[in-house]
């Protein structure tokens, strides 16, 4: 029999706990393991690194791993370490006290189960600390001078690892449903050493050669201390410039290692976030420090090179950037925050799709915020979050955006139709209140859309029971991917409804924001302040009459407006490809050529005013060169469509994963003409548009076609 196994008391409210047993085998067997813990655990068997989990996620599901492993004859030391933590680390599994619960199968067999026969250590060593959010895991002082304290075990709850057995013929369940992690283990990768920059007699300074999310270890002589600071960049009294000049500081967050009469071999539990790590104390003591990188496992199949070298870094540090930002959630970013949060998750996933065809991550982040919704019909705008009920009602309209963006990419509507209810609700939301008050206005929880600095908390200047511009052209656009997803679904009189409330919306709108003489749209039917937000979801939102387009597009890029930060350049391109003048996007890119100029080896959350130097939302770059640089998209239509658009750039190419295969794309601009080949699977329908004059439509698996006399049409 398996239980969750726990001491009968925890000594500290946060600690890290040791959970043993000795297994003896009269043969070699290989064991498939099913794990569980709470909080979290590291699974190692005679003394080497196994696996780590479990899964985070919420508060309604238990995500337990299942793993092989080959246990020898003879004894076999099982050691694991468990972080418990009821304070920090948030989206980890919070109980009163430490559980493990572990079942080893042989065939039909129980080898290996947690009973009373394990013992647990309460592991005085660590001192967990909180420098900042409670949404990070906890920073450490590991201290080995500290003993170690035997606790009594007991047995809590029966474990139950299968995929039966959970309910009673009443329908009772068992305290602890467990499914299965959805998403891939997890590992570091081989350990690798950090480039000293400089050091003094009682610091030194280490450079990991880019930004990046890694377990450091280090070995520390006998009767020595340490502290370990983790770093972005190097920083000045007046800001950041060049990230990489050691003439500034490194400040951050810390870890501090001290060694007993012995040598000490340490690494920290949880991963680190840094570019650069100083050390401070007894760094003659330092024998060594390594680092392991680790990141959600993607599987990247797609590439880019281009005739811009600057192009060809953007792509490499987006790729870094985003791997950085993945583990077992899509997070804002690793080193601040390390939270999910709806807006950044669907800007992230859209970077994701042009890397990779795996989407397990992207259904799991998806899922997650479908079991945030709240009685109102939103969602929660971070999740998961133990502490943090935060609701952002345009967020909740985003992930919306999100479900059509999986439909577009996969096709899959068997799993998209779980979530057309939520969808609906969080509809409902805004539909009441235009009932109610005959529009959108300023609502009771965070009305934040983006961080300019003339809005007070991230939200345009709207008074309560003015018409909400942004919300209403936010809430059209939610209308028509979902009017989309049901049509596609069958439910023809849900779409129709659908459409005839976005119409509603936009009519709303028009009659109470639209400024003829600027040939804009204001922000509030007060008609007293605009903005370039307004502009990029109106032609989003197909808002304008076709005379109006012109006028909305060059509001883009007015300095007497609010400008859109940085996170809104994904929906600013999508806007410019809508009017068919993606060109006039190429001058974006400068943005990040700016961020390399300065050192930068992963993008900003904002260039103008970073606090994070490392952000999912910067991504973009990956999504727009494989979608428009070299052209490829694969959605709703069983259709490959090529339709590069070229700018300055004089040759690109590359691969995209899509849902009906890879597509190998290259271009080049040669003798006044212009050469594209294609390779993607034989028998998949290729529609190729080049310049808006030429068209092909082919099947074969590789095609080569050549356009004299290019200048006529670029």
């Amino acid at each position: 029999m398996t239980y969750y196994i726990k001491p009968t008391y925890a000594p500290r409210v946060d600690g890290v706990y040791a959970f043993e047993k000795t297994l003896s085998l009269d043969h070699e067997v290989e064991l498939e393991l099913c794990i569980f813990a709470a909080s979290r655990y590291i699974l190692y068997v005679n003394g080497k690194y196994v696996c780590e989990g479990p899964c985070r996620s919420h508060e309604k599901v238990r995500y337990f791993d299942r793993v092989r492993h080959v246990f020898s004859k003879g004894k076999n030391k099982i050691y694991v370490k468990v972080l418990h933590t009821c304070t920090y680390f948030t989206s980890v599994y919070n109980t009163p006290t430490p559980q493990l619960a572990i079942e080893g199968r042989s065939e039909n067999a129980v080898i290996l189960s947690t009973d009373k026969s394990w013992t647990c250590r309460f592991l005085g060593a660590y001192r967990l600390l909180c420098h900042a959010m409670k949404s990070l895991p906890p920073y450490e002082a590991y201290d080995a001078r500290e003993q170690s304290i035997p606790l009594p075990l007991e047995e809590a709850e029966k474990a139950m690892f299968q995929s039966d057995g959970f309910f009673t013929r009443g329908g009772a369940a068992f305290p602890y449903i467990m499914e299965e992690r959805p998403i891939p283990m997890i590992y570091p990768q081989a350990p690798g050493p950090l480039r000293l920059i400089r050091k003094g007699e009682d610091f030194a300074e280490f450079d990991a050669g880019a930004y990046t999310t890694a377990k450091v270890s280090l070995t520390l002589s006998n009767n020595s201390a340490v502290k370990v600071i983790y770093a972005e960049s190097y920083e000045f009294e007046d800001g950041k410039h060049r990230r990489d000049d050691p003439s500034g500081q490194l400040r951050g967050y810390f870890d501090t290692v001290t060694s007993a009469d012995s040598s000490l071999n340490y690494e920290t539990f949880w991963f680190r976030s840094f570019r650069y790590i100083r050390i401070e104390g007894d760094v003659s003591a330092v024998f060594s420090l390594q680092m392991s990188r680790i990141h959600y496992p993607f599987d990247i199949t797609g590439s880019f090179e281009c005739s811009d070298p600057n192009f060809n870094r953007i792509w490499d540090v987006s790729v870094n950037t985003i791997l950085s930002c993945c583990h077992e959630i899509i997070s804002d970013c690793p080193y601040y925050e390390q939270q999910q949060y709806q807006f950044d998750s669907a800007v992230s996933i859209q970077a994701i799709s042009a890397i990779t065809k795996d989407v397990r991550l992207t259904k799991k982040c998806i899922d997650e915020f479908a079991r945030s919704q709240q009685p109102c019909g939103l969602l929660l705008s971070i999740y998961p979050a133990g502490w943090a009920q935060q609701i952002i009602p345009s967020y909740s309209l985003i992930w919306i955006l999100m479900l059509g963006n999986y439909y577009r990419q996969t096709g899959d509507l068997t799993f998209l139709s779980l979530y057309t209810g939520i969808a609906d609700g969080i509809l409902g939301f805004f539909d009441r209140m235009i009932k109610e008050k005959g529009h959108i206005t300023n609502t009771r929880y965070w009305d934040f859309f983006d961080w300019v600095p003339q809005w007070e908390n991230g939200g345009p200047p709207v008074a309560d029971g003015e018409v909400h511009a942004l919300y209403h052209l936010y809430y059209a656009i939610a209308l028509d991917d979902a009017a989309m997803l049901a049509k596609a679904l069958k439910r023809d009189g849900l779409a129709e409804e659908y459409l005839k409330r976005k119409e509603q919306s936009i009519e709303i709108l028009r009659n109470t924001c639209y400024q003829a003489e600027k040939g804009m749209f204001s922000d509030s039917s007060s008609g007293k302040s605009f903005s370039a937000h307004t502009s990029i979801f109106a032609i989003l939102a197909g808002a304008y009459e076709e005379n109006e387009r012109d006028a909305l597009i060059d509001s883009f890029f007015y300095k007497d407006i609010s400008r859109a930060c940085f996170s809104m350049n994904y929906f600013l391109f999508r806007a410019l490809e809508k009017c068919g003048c993606y060109e006039r996007g190429f001058r974006i890119f400068d943005q990040w050529k700016e961020m390399l100029e300065n050192g930068c080896t992963s993008w900003c959350e904002n260039p103008d005013s970073p606090r994070s130097e490392c952000h999912g939302w910067s991504s973009t770059p990956l999504y727009e060169f494989t979608r428009h640089v070299l052209g490829v998209s694969a959605d709703e239509e069983d259709e490959i469509q090529i339709q590069p658009i070229t700018g300055s750039l004089t040759y690109a190419k590359g691969i995209v994963p899509t849902r009906l295969g890879e597509v190998f794309v290259s271009w080049k601009k040669e003798n006044g003409g212009f050469r594209i080949s294609v390779r993607a699977p034989k028998g998949v329908r290729k529609h190729l548009r080049l310049f808006g004059q030429k068209e092909y439509v082919f099947e074969d698996e590789e095609s080569e076609f050549f356009v004299k006399d290019i200048l006529s049409y670029v």
